[in-house]
């Protein structure tokens, strides 16, 4: 399923719209006609007991954004919306193009290399750690550690020890960062945090936790993917690849249909807290529902011959960054760094091309990759 989840995708989309599985007590929504609307509807489909359903999970992170409704996620929200504004992000370009240039650097004198590991998976992370505040020489253990506890979402239980301790040491991390900004604020997200307010008390140490490893996660791990799916399509769509090379003003509309044709966040899900009949059938109030973004855009009645895949396509609105009040707030950051990256790669090596297998992420809400050997 991780490797293609497109023909189950296909099959749910033309035959069950509503899908359940009681192996798992799950619903499956697919449709765009469905899922839009249900993102928006939070008081519905409520995020309140999380978004994953993979046991445990949450409770490792604590109390955090994504799985709140209002009025505490909004709370919670305006503390660091700020820094991730349409107005904001514009004024991170350079920052950006200066990370991209200083990582392609390494693999130009190399011939190439891996383009996940030493490109797509460092560019959002130094972005990110630079913004939140976070040591660039601390960015390569941060890394690890996240990459370490996100294996609880690999779908077994094989590395739930290795996840918890790295969720324990990022806890002590970050909660030595946050004190340091209590004392001596910056201009960074862990200020924000640490000094911010809400009805005139700061947030406790769970939710500052919380707070500060999404921001980091959802600051680095989609891009991540955006930016190694869409070098790994590209080479192997030459032809679109090079004539988005010698079009650079296409670039941002070839980030939209990334993210249309294979989107780094799979899927989320929600709670019903009410009954919702659908299709002819009725999900109980308490029913998981997963909300299927990446069939969605493959949805026939929204995008024209939706399997294929072409970065000059006219885009549509997709779900890439979700809907309604959980909106990813870092959408405008990942956009530019995805625009950035693919500027930068096709005024660096525009005649990029495979080098070897490909390795994909095991991380069952995210489609990405681990490994991406491209010669340059």
């Amino acid at each position: 399923m991780q490797e293609d989840p497109y023909p189950y995708y296909h099959r749910l989309l033309a035959d069950h719209p509503l899908y359940y599985s009681p192996a798992r007590d799950v619903w499956a929504l697919c449709r765009y006609s469905d899922l839009r609307p249900a993102l928006k509807d939070w008081q519905t489909f409520s995020s309140a007991e999380g978004v994953n359903i993979e046991p445990g999970f949450s409770e490792t992170i604590g109390p955090e954004i994504l799985n709140m409704d209002p009025p505490r996620h909004d709370q919670l929200r305006r503390l660091v919306s700020h820094h991730f504004s349409n107005n904001t992000v514009g004024a991170y370009e350079p920052l950006v193009r200066a990370f991209a240039h200083e990582l392609i650097d390494g693999l130009c004198a190399d011939g190439g290399g891996d383009f996940a590991g030493d490109f797509s998976q460092r560019l959002p992370v130094l972005v990110i750690c630079r913004l939140m505040g976070i040591p660039l020489s601390d960015e390569a253990t941060v890394r690890q550690l996240a990459h370490d506890m996100l294996l609880a979402l690999s779908g077994t239980e094989e590395f739930n020890d290795v996840s918890t301790a790295a969720a324990d040491e990022l806890r002590r991390y970050m909660s030595e960062l946050v004190a340091d900004r209590r004392r001596s604020p910056r201009d960074d997200v862990i200020s924000s945090l640490a000094n911010g307010e809400i009805d005139g008390k700061p947030i406790d140490a769970g939710e500052m936790f919380a707070m500060c490893l999404i921001i980091y996660l959802a600051g680095n791990t989609t891009t991540s993917s955006l930016v190694s799916n869409g070098l790994y399509l590209l080479a192997q769509h030459p032809d679109q690849q090079a004539r988005l090379a010698v079009t650079p003003e296409a670039v941002p509309n070839a980030v939209e249909e990334l993210l249309r044709y294979e989107s780094p966040v799979q899927w989320t899900s929600r709670i019903t807290t009410r009954d919702v009949e659908m299709h002819g059938r009725v999900v109980p109030a308490g029913s998981r529902v997963m909300m299927l973004l990446a069939a969605a855009h493959r949805d026939p009645r929204v995008f024209e011959d939706p399997d294929a895949f072409d970065v000059f396509r006219r885009p549509r609105r997709h779900l890439g960054f979700g809907d309604g009040v959980h909106r990813c707030v870092g959408a405008p950051l990942a956009r530019l760094e995805g625009r950035v990256a693919l500027e930068v790669i096709f005024e660096r090596v525009p005649n990029f091309r495979l080098a070897g297998e490909v390795e994909r992420l095991h991380i069952s809400t995210e489609r990405g990759l681990a490994r991406l050997p491209l010669a340059v």
